[in-house]
Parts: C-alpha cells; structure tokens; sequence
C-alpha cells in the first residue's frame, strides 16, 4: 500500500472512533442493555506478542483511541484451544485438529437470556446454512480451528444454530439494517489475521476493516469493540495485545490488570448477568476497571 493510502486509512480510523462521541448519545437500538455495553464486537487476529504489536505504527495508533489491556494474556497453544477457551471457559487439551466437544457454552448463556449472537467468518463456505460446514478448511481461506462454534457439538448439529454462521460479508448488510447482534464473534481469513501474511499485512487490514465501519452510528453505539490475538508466537509468555474500544472505554489509556481469555469471557457474562459456565470462567478479574463510561470521544 503507498503511503500516501496508508495514511488515509489510518486517518479514516481516527476519524470513525472519534465519531464514538456522537454515537453515545444515540439510545442503543438494541433491547437488553448490559451493565458497561449493549453489544460485543471481538475480532481475533493471530499469532504475535505483545511487544511485536505495540512496536507497530498502525496498532500503536489503534491504540491511542481506546484503553489497552496491557497484562492480558492467552491461555495455551496453538491455536484452537484458545478460541474455545473465549467461548467455553476451558481449553480442553486440544490441538488445531478440527474436534467435537459435547459441552455448553456461551452460545447456551447468551439464549438463555432473549440474548442474539452470530459468528462472522471471512469466506465461510455455507453461509447461513441449516448445516454446518465442519471440514477443517476451505479454499485457502477459511480454517474450521478458527470458528469455535464448529466444534460444539449443540451448535454443529441444531440447524437454527448452524444458521447463525455466516460469511464475513454479512456484516455490513447487518450494519445497513440495524441487525448486527448482542454478541459477534468475527473470524478474519487466514491471510487477514495476519497467520499466514505477518503482523504488518493485520495491522493494514484492521485498519481498513475498521475505518469505514465506525462511522456508522447504529453499530458503534452501545458497542464494545475486542481487539486481540489468539496467541503469542511461543515466545513471550503468551503475552497478546488486546484493545478494547467504545464508548464506554477511555481514550489513551492503559491497564495493567492481570486479564487472559477467560476474562474476557467472564465480562461478557457479568455484563449481562448470564450466570457461568463454571469452569474457568468464574475465575480472574473481569474488565470492569476498564469499562468506565468516557465522553472524550
């Protein structure tokens, strides 16, 4: 990308969180208001410490606009088991082979409660579909390890809830409509998340997936956004950059609060007052410290 793009997609960023202001003051559309957030928005990108990212222009200015958990670690390797620990509370002892687990998760919570959900996955094969896709990958593109919900086996086998994972695509039609969910898990492709293409090739598409995005009001209100990693690169004691921006998070700030992947888990069920799984879910902090209601933006 020339520079004078690069600049102009960062500067779109800049410009789309700042809208976050205006957007505050907007009533969520959505029905069931949460304690900090009406909505989750978690994109998870792949395989870079910490100290990597932070280094980086484009996450070093992401940064700026929203508070970085600055102690916040995954919770094994490779891969896969980190997917499932966000959206089950337990790692399972697995690999990156595609595996059927018969467990509740937070798909169970969030319906429990009147509550939406989907998974956005970038060139998922059968969008929408009353079957699941389950091989472990597709066209180059789309790897099963990366969409948690593949591999529970009360979503793989419920045709209402195998409906609920779509194509990345459909994202902005459900911005168009006002239909984006409580609770949106988003898979980039394997060459966006940066695991097969590096840090660098991330850092441009965060930036430009997000950009256009946050200009849109009735997304962004009542939203917190998740940046994160699923691990590090077996270097630096799993220690992942993780972002959260909204508002309801200050702007240039940082915690240094001990989270991993189960926090962010447990902050989404104390949000909503969902109950637990009871693994390890009920343990460690949850994001409160970091969720305090900003008008800055």
């Amino acid at each position: 990308m020339k520079a004078s793009r690069l600049l102009l997609a960062v500067l779109t960023v800049v410009v789309g969180l700042a809208a976050f202001g205006a957007s505050a003051a907007i009533e969520s559309s959505l029905s069931a208001k949460g304690k900090h957030f009406d909505r989750v928005f978690i994109i998870i990108l792949e395989n870079q410490p910490y100290v990597d990212v932070i280094r980086n222009d484009l996450f070093k200015k992401l940064a700026e606009r929203g508070t970085l958990l600055t102690n916040y670690r995954a919770v094994a390797h490779p891969s896969q088991p980190n997917y499932l620990a966000i959206t089950s509370g337990n790692d399972w002892g697995v690999n990156d082979g595609p595996v059927n687990i018969n467990t509740r998760n937070i798909v169970d919570l969030l319906e429990a409660k009147g509550l939406s959900w989907k998974a956005y996955a970038e060139d998922y094969p059968t969008p929408g579909s009353s079957q699941c896709f389950t091989n472990e990958s597709a066209g180059g593109l789309y790897y099963r390890k990366h969409v948690p919900f593949v591999s529970y086996d009360n979503v793989r086998t419920n045709a209402a809830r195998c409906q609920k994972i779509v194509d990345g695509k459909q994202l902005d039609v459900d911005i168009k409509n006002n239909a984006v969910p409580h609770f949106s898990f988003y898979t980039p492709n394997i060459n966006n998340d940066g695991h097969n293409t590096g840090l660098g090739y991330a850092a441009k598409w965060i930036t430009t997936f997000l950009g256009p995005r946050l200009h849109e009001n009735n997304f962004v209100e009542g939203t917190l956004f998740v940046v994160t990693f699923d691990e590090d690169d077996y270097s630096h004691d799993n220690h992942i950059y993780t972002l959260l921006l909204g508002p309801m998070v200050d702007p240039n700030a940082y915690d240094s609060t001990h989270y991993d992947h189960y926090s962010l888990l447990r902050t989404i069920e104390s949000n909503w007052e969902l109950g637990n799984l009871g693994r390890n879910d009920t343990k460690g902090n949850t994001f409160d410290n970091a969720l305090t209601h900003s008008t800055a933006f």
